[in-house]
């Protein structure tokens, strides 16, 4: 197997503080996106910013179970600057010369009948770039959404769907971490590694990120059928909230495309 020989996520460790570029993932408009054919390019060196990464990848610090093929872990990401992608957002969800609590995530190949394996830099690099090219076509797909709810709402403001209290979603923002190869090691030595990094979900800004085991993992719907898993509750309404939404993204993307395994922490 190509894969790194280390053991994922079994011991605890230290949060060694290692420099890169972080390249985030930009947001478009869906009609721009269509219309204009755009394509991701992830260009670290030209798109990308100075960053210091804060990652500790023990089990301790692991966020949930692994998924799978992905795991996620409790991070502090600072940018020295403000990357040219999210020039223009409202707010800047890592704010510049400011530690941030991020998600950090990882590709992992499970061997059969044992433990979990990092694969080789070049082929986790590539994996979590697609990744990140999922998230470039969902984020304007989800908005999509909410803008054809918004005219609804704006062009019948007598409707009987003006008087439900909906729900307000969004999708995380991210971005891509490349780790700077360190000066002393040699480069046909070592490949540079990448990790997604997310925003990272908390609903009470006070809570500390290890608070977040206290929450439940939430997964809204599943990725074979547009119903809502869970029915009861505020999670039944953002459920099937977010299963409309479904409905909507297949129709507005003529029949092509729609966002699948919506989920949260309760």
């Amino acid at each position: 197997m190509d894969s790194d020989p280390r053991k994922v996520a079994t011991k605890s460790g230290s949060s060694p503080l290692r420099q890169g570029l972080f390249v985030p993932i930009p947001e478009l408009h869906w009609a721009d996106l269509i219309r204009e054919k755009k394509k991701l390019v992830i260009d670290y060196k030209g798109k990308g910013c100075d960053a210091l990464l804060r990652a500790d990848e023990s089990a301790g610090e692991m966020l949930g179970k692994p998924g799978t093929f992905k795991e996620a872990f409790a991070a502090e990401i600072t940018l020295k600057e403000v990357p040219i992608p999210w020039e223009n957002l409202p707010e800047q969800p890592f704010p510049v010369c400011r530690r941030t609590q991020v998600a950090c995530k990882r590709r992992f190949i499970r061997a059969p009948g044992g433990p979990r394996y990092h694969p080789a830099a070049k082929k986790e690099c590539c994996f979590l770039e697609r990744e990140g090219n999922l998230l470039f076509w969902a984020i304007p797909i989800h908005e999509l959404a909410k803008e054809y709810v918004q005219g609804f709402l704006r062009d019948h403001p007598d409707s009987a769907a003006s008087k439900l209290e909906l729900p307000d979603t969004r999708l995380v923002r991210a971005g891509l971490f490349r780790y700077e190869r360190p000066k002393l090691e040699h480069p046909s030595q070592t490949e540079e590694m990448v990790t997604l990094i997310e925003e990272l979900i908390v609903h009470d800004t006070k809570a500390k990120v290890k608070d977040r085991s206290a929450k439940r993992f939430m997964k809204f719907i599943n990725n074979d059928a547009p119903v809502p898993r869970v029915s009861d509750g505020e999670a039944g309404t953002v459920a099937r909230y977010l299963c409309f939404f479904q409905h909507v993204q297949y129709e507005k993307s003529g029949r092509l495309a729609l966002i699948t395994d919506y989920q949260d922490f309760e």
